[in-house]
């Protein structure tokens, strides 16, 4: 998913020549054509409220030759996502833009008036029967937002670099003031699918508190780490955005490379790789003598960490992507063949190859207080023999990936 997928749902939908009478039921509706950087367009979103009135702050990033004005767009709402979902109402979504440039434009969506839980955005292009509709839970919302200098830029992904300069935004005046508490701890990764102990989200004590308000809008980023924000008295309800260092979602140091290995290793070989004085000519090492071949680890690794920069992008958010329990499963064993969604978690699918059996991996919400995506792994024991033939594969350089 854009998470953030982060942090957001894309609904294929083939075979649709009219928005008035065609009916779907999203949570029946394979995505795994989301987990593809070939798709026509990305997408990512907050929501912001204001009393009763909701805002949509969307970002819809252009992929290959797809423009703009090839795309046509409709929306309705849903109660549920296994609820069928009809009657989508056509409108002009450029007349909500707050910035465009070549390659991505932001719009702040209004509430159209009759709402169920969810948005649901329906983008089909022109002369083309498939459409493609965009599924926002109106429910996982926040009073404020993120931004870059000016209200035109909102930050809608998991994670900004070093040193961008950011600041609280509202679409409208507002005195209210907010909380951003900041923690520099580094999230362990992922345990394999079939550990017995289930992750917590990563939050302990606060390294500092700050308060932004109108009058002080700065919020630091000198420092890598997380920060969890929420209204001045209503923690029960937070975001979180990650400060990231370095060429981020790209890993480039070796200790980075290693780290993010971490899936492939015996815990010796990941002792011993954290420990050595020649970490570079050891990692190399570990390659060649179980792949045998230079061409053969050269690819591996390639594809490693090619699925590494990808779980980066599209899951970072209480934790670096390639931590998280979804970045995980996306690095070893690639896209899902099929991904659905309810309104509690997602299930990616994957058919049976000459290599592996179909396999089936469920991700659940953690923590309804939080209003970003963070899906868990729900762990079993049944993966065990899969999750072991996969990482054999990949340490003798599989040919099918």
């Amino acid at each position: 998913m854009k998470p953030s997928l982060h942090i957001a749902v894309l609904l294929l939908i083939a075979g649709l020549a009219t928005f008035g009478y065609a009916q779907i039921i999203p949570a029946n509706t394979n995505l795994a054509y989301l987990l593809h950087s070939e798709a026509p367009f990305h997408i990512s979103h907050k929501v912001y409220t204001k009393g009763k009135q909701n805002y949509t702050l969307l970002r819809l990033s252009l992929q290959g030759n797809t423009v703009f004005d090839s795309l046509v767009f409709s929306y309705s709402y849903a109660a549920s996502l296994a609820s069928p979902v009809s009657d989508f109402v056509a409108f002009n979504l450029s007349s909500f833009t707050l910035v465009e440039d070549a390659q991505q434009q932001v719009f702040a969506i209004p509430s159209f008036g009759n709402e169920g839980n969810y948005l649901i955005l329906k983008i089909q292009r022109k002369g083309e029967p498939a459409s493609y509709a965009y599924s926002i839970d109106l429910r996982k919302n926040m009073p404020f937002f993120i931004t870059k200098p000016g209200l035109t830029n909102p930050v809608l992904s998991g994670y900004v670099a070093q040193n961008t300069l950011l600041q609280l935004g509202r679409l409208q005046a507002d005195s209210s003031l907010v909380v951003a508490s900041f923690f520099s701890q580094k999230p362990a990764p992922a345990l394999p699918p079939m550990a017995t102990l289930q992750p917590t989200l990563p939050f302990k004590k606060a390294d500092t508190t700050l308060t932004l308000s109108a009058r002080q809008p700065t919020l630091p980023t000198a420092q890598a780490g997380m920060y969890a924000l929420f209204e001045e008295g209503k923690p029960d309800r937070f975001s979180v955005l990650k400060i990231t260092e370095g060429s981020f979602p790209k890993l480039t140091t070796i200790e980075q490379i290693i780290e993010s290995s971490i899936y492939l290793f015996t815990q010796k070989e990941y002792k011993r790789l954290t420990t050595s004085a020649h970490p570079k000519k050891d990692y190399d090492a570990f390659w060649l003598e179980n792949t045998g071949n230079p061409k053969k680890a050269a690819r591996m690794i390639s594809t490693y960490f090619t699925r590494v920069k990808q779980a980066n992008s599209w899951f970072t958010s209480v934790k670096e992507g390639w931590k998280t329990d979804m970045g995980m499963i996306y690095i070893i064993f690639g896209a899902p063949d099929k991904v659905l969604m309810s309104d509690n978690g997602l299930s990616w699918r994957y058919e049976k190859t000459y290599e592996l059996p179909t396999m089936v991996f469920d991700f659940y919400l953690q923590n309804e207080q939080l209003a970003d995506y963070y899906y868990v792994l729900q762990r079993d024991s049944k993966h065990r023999s899969n999750w072991f033939r996969a990482i054999d594969l990949w340490r003798k350089g599989r040919k099918n990936l």
